[in-house]
């Protein structure tokens, strides 16, 4: 095999934007743990494209993946890779929360209006002081979006390899020069770490302080009352989403458990009765419409975050030709394309007026401890040790 510019390890959401993205002006290697690609975190989430989020550099990703589906994507022969669906956003008990993710986006372009609750037949009842509805966001479905993504880049001439676990990256002399996988060594010019949840173990073995944490969460598949015209929801300030998907609805109590990446490279789970429990209490307190219907399917999976819950984008800044696409937490799907229109022009020198590179760099400073939310609610966050 010939050398290649770029490995990428990864092929989920992140890894498969930069392999699209980096293939454009490189030969890429994409190197998969598991036997499909978008098999792990992209196959977990939700499929939602949040712009209005509290952290800007979440925000501007989001923006840039937004603007791709819209614009770019259809022209590329893929007009069915997201839909409209519009969201709202409420919240329970501070009316204030997203004021500045508003006049943001406002800014932009965005529309963005004030609503109420007796606009949607599933929050009736709800206990929402304040909400907003932003008529434009979009959907989409995880591992559709990597086969395309990585569909791309193998038109681009990239290769893709699955079921080859990156065993650890080969440092020589204060350089990344390549990885060791189970069973062979590869060497290219720069590495990427796109590994998800594994990221912050790679960074271990390099002797590199990325600290990196994986959270585990739940969701869950309710019947429900009809999802016909309407948009997804999520109640910010008390952690609780809910999204029409199929005729039925699919919630989350955005609850957050820190956990070890699986050694066997299989990040779903199943819940706990203490989570499944946790979901039932927040259906029946903030969407009372939901709690009458049955929960036909439930899953977990793992979100990996830095302390201040910003990715570790870039170039590693400490490991010449190691580069980032880690830590995204739970907005890879949000964030994937800009991650990868971010790296495209980092590696080529060029600035991004849209992205602080300061903000996302990999070895800023990070805090040693910090908090994460049990049950969802950010009025009873816990502390923890930094990974």
């Amino acid at each position: 095999m010939r050398r290649p510019d770029i490995i990428v390890i990864g092929g989920g959401l992140a890894g498969s934007s930069a392999a699209a993205f980096l293939s454009e002006f490189a030969s890429v290697l994409v190197l998969e743990g598991g036997k499909e690609t978008g098999n792990e975190g992209a196959a977990q989430n939700s499929g939602l494209i949040r712009r209005m989020d509290p952290e800007p550099c979440d925000r501007a990703l989001a923006q840039r993946t937004h603007e791709f589906l819209v614009h770019t994507a259809p022209n590329m022969g893929a007009d069915n890779l997201s839909s409209t669906c519009g969201a709202v956003l409420g919240l329970v008990r501070d009316p204030l929360w997203l004021h500045n993710a508003r006049a943001h986006l406002l800014e932009q372009g965005v529309r963005i209006q004030a609503t109420q609750t007796n606009d949607f037949p599933i929050l009736h009842g709800a206990p929402i002081a304040h909400a907003w509805h932003l008529p434009e966001e979009r959907i989409t479905d995880g591992p559709q979006l990597v086969d395309f993504l990585l569909n791309h880049a193998v038109s681009n001439g990239a290769l893709v390899r699955c079921n080859t676990r990156v065993k650890r990256l080969l440092i020589e002399s204060g350089r990344c020069i390549g990885v060791e996988t189970e069973n062979e060594t590869i060497h290219a010019g720069n590495i990427l770490v796109a590994a998800g949840a594994w990221s912050g173990t790679l960074a271990q073995q390099a002797g590199l302080h990325r600290p990196l944490t994986a959270l585990r969460r739940m969701a869950a598949i309710i019947k429900g009352p009809q999802t016909i015209d309407q948009p997804w929801f999520w109640l910010d300030d008390v952690g609780l989403y809910a999204k029409p998907h199929n005729g039925k609805w699919l919630v989350s109590p955005c609850d957050e458990a820190p956990e070890l990446a699986p050694e066997n490279g299989r990040s779903t789970g199943h819940p706990s009765p203490r989570q499944i429990a946790l979901l039932e209490v927040k259906i029946a307190r903030y969407l009372p419409k939901l709690a009458a219907y049955p929960t036909q399917h439930t899953w977990t999976g793992l979100r990996t975050f830095a302390p201040d819950r910003r990715p570790l984008l870039g170039p590693d800044g400490e490991c010449d030709g190691l580069w980032w696409a880690a830590g995204m937490g739970g907005s890879g799907l949000s964030s994937s394309i800009g991650v990868g229109q971010a790296l495209q022009a980092w590696m080529q020198n060029r600035e991004t007026p849209w992205l602080d590179a300061s903000g996302v760099r990999p070895n800023r400073a990070h805090l040693r401890r910090w908090p994460i939310l049990p049950d969802g609610d950010p009025q009873r966050a816990r502390l923890i040790n930094a990974g």
